[in-house]
């Protein structure tokens, strides 16, 4: 399985509070990207998203609702 955790610009990293998961996917042996929900991504190399860190969709809520439509053809979506 390939997961991709997914954050905003402002966020590249996602937070301290993520070191946990990410500390528990690398323990389950689980294969994890960050990427930023509106950069160029092949999002169809992923089995999951995971949205964590998105705190700036409120912003671009049009382009926001796009990318959901975009990636949930290719994906499973997780909030």
């Amino acid at each position: 399985m390939k997961l991709s955790v997914v954050t905003c610009k402002n966020l590249p990293n996602g937070t301290k509070e993520d070191t946990p998961l990410f500390t528990a996917l690398r323990n389950q042996g689980i294969d994890f990207d960050i990427c930023i929900w509106n950069d160029e991504v092949d999002w169809s190399q992923y089995d999951i998203c995971l949205i964590r860190t998105i705190w700036d969709y409120h912003k671009k809520i049009e382009e926001f609702n796009d990318w959901l439509d975009e990636i949930e053809q290719c994906c499973k979506v997780l909030n």
